[in-house]
């Protein structure tokens, strides 16, 4: 149905007016649009929104961050310093495809309807290619191409987007950053599997993202307390599927659903079994010692790891044994780890990992690795915070100083002094225009610039401290060498406070 231009926004409005859709931002509590009177509604807004071929807009879609410009400055630098902490562990990026074939990204049972295909609009193409969902399978692909050349430990880092067909909610996207840090080779020590581990944790630290607690668990322990408690071979998933949710529900819910795939079990025994993995806390305190002598090598296993995070200088008193983390079953096969942020443990796990023997023979079945990796959920992370209003809002920019000038005159000087303090590593904003000093001090104030230098004569400078709300006029500096050092200190200053 065509409306004329001239009235379109009125006839909305009457029509809003008259189904009582005044609240229409709150369907709950609005009138639903008779259809021909939708029709109405979309056909205007379609028209004004269309007006000389011009789209609309559209609004955040739902499954990934919509970051503003600050966000995006500090998001930047969380990848920055995510990377910097996974290099100084030893572990080097290294680029993949965005694309793998779907048969590949496939072999990975029970994903299959999490994968993203891709479309080619020319002829309405289905191609045989997708979207990965993590960063370990194309790392699996690409070793058992290169394995013959790749140096071995291979430490690598990947730092970048994934995607998954996930119904959007609090801390799941459709796309989403993930850092991930892997060490394989034909075998490993555990110090790979602390090495791996440290680098993770201390990212985290580095990001300076509040208290949180590195849950550890092995899986021989797993195998050994079901052994134990004989449960038989073919109840095990179901049994440690209900254990793994034991935190999402009440100990009545748990205890029932237990005891409907244990039938037969005593109410003793099953409560035992609850009891035992249920236990949190430190390793020294696991109760290991009337467990098999295979659970007891699993639990010698995790000491090793702890005392050498330990030597790298973790706060191990962040690190807790639980032993109903059982992620991935069947496929990690020895540490597993999940990572909570205190008092934000209902957004789920912002950092999880563990060791895998089989990374490559999925593909290329007479090479046989070892490998252990884990993943900091960076978009997760950042979301969490950002709900609970703990991202710093201050920067759009990366620079370090603004530097301005006041009249066309001194624009050589200002830009001598921008080629000096980029030699010193300073990030510089040089302001391109003709404007007063108000105008472009307000615009590194927008830009969130810690310090403005400002070249007012030949013989004079300004540097003002941007973020001191009592530093109105500036320091006067009468050469560009005294300008660029107390530049660099204030620098210096603003960054260890």
């Amino acid at each position: 149905m065509k409306v004329k231009n001239f009235y379109h926004l009125n006839l909305i409005s009457s029509i809003k007016t008259e189904v009582n859709m005044t609240s229409r931002v709150n369907p709950a509590s609005s009138t639903p649009l008779p259809p021909i009177a939708e029709e109405v509604v979309n056909d205007c807004e379609s028209t004004i929104n269309n007006v000389a071929g011009v789209l609309k807009v559209p609004g955040h879609i739902r499954g990934f961050s919509n970051y503003d410009l600050s966000e995006q400055t500090v998001f930047n630098k969380w990848k920055q310093i995510t990377g910097k902490s996974f290099a100084s562990y030893g572990f080097s990026p290294v680029e993949l495809r965005p694309f793998e074939l779907r048969e590949h990204l496939e072999a990975k049972g029970g994903i299959g309807k999490q994968i993203f295909g891709v479309y080619r609009m020319d002829g309405n193409l289905i191609t045989d290619l997708g979207l990965p969902f993590d960063h370990t399978l194309p790392l699996a692909l690409f070793v058992a191409q290169r394995h013959r050349e790749i140096p071995f430990p291979f430490m690598r880092q990947a730092i970048g987007v994934v995607y998954r067909g996930e119904n959007p909610q609090a801390g799941r996207f459709r796309a989403f950053y993930q850092a991930d840090v892997d060490v394989i080779a034909p075998k490993l020590e555990l110090t790979s599997d602390a090495e791996c581990l440290a680098s993770l944790m201390t990212a985290l630290t580095e990001l300076n993202i509040g208290t949180f607690t590195t849950y550890i668990n092995h899986i021989g322990i797993v195998y050994g307390i079901l052994d134990a408690f004989a449960i038989p071979e073919d109840l095990r998933k179901n049994v440690l599927t209900e254990l793994d949710k034991a935190d999402k529900v009440s100990e009545e819910e748990l205890f029932t659903n237990l005891q409907k795939i244990l039938a037969g079990i005593p109410k003793k025994e099953i409560e035992n079994l609850m009891e035992v993995f249920s236990f949190r806390g430190p390793i020294e305190k696991f109760p290991i010692e009337n467990y098999s002598e295979q659970t007891k090598q699993a639990y010698s296993d995790l000491c090793e790891i702890v005392d050498t995070l330990r030597a790298f200088g973790i706060n191990t008193e962040a690190i807790q044994v639980a032993p109903n983390i059982v992620r991935g079953l069947d496929y990690y096969t020895g540490l597993v780890f999940e990572t909570f942020l205190h008092g934000k443990e209902q957004y789920g796990s912002i950092m999880s990992g563990g060791r895998y023997d089989k990374l490559v023979e999925t593909f290329q079945s007479d090479v046989h690795l070892e490998g252990v990796g884990g993943s900091i959920g960076l978009t997760r992370l950042f979301d969490i915070l950002s709900r609970h209003g703990e991202i710093p809002k201050r920067e759009v920019s990366t620079s370090d100083i603004f530097v301005g000038y006041r009249t066309k005159e001194q624009k050589q000087f200002a830009i001598s002094l921008a080629r000096k303090l980029r030699e010193y590593g300073a990030n510089v904003t040089l302001y391109p225009n003709k404007s007063n000093i108000k105008k472009q001090l307000t615009y590194a104030s927008r830009l969130g610039v810690p310090v403005a230098l400002l070249a007012m004569d030949h013989d004079s400078f300004v540097v003002k401290n941007m973020y001191d709300l009592q530093d109105k006029k500036g320091t006067d500096c009468p050469t560009q060498d005294a300008a660029i050092e107390h530049s660099l200190q204030l620098l210096r200053s603003n960054e260890q406070n």
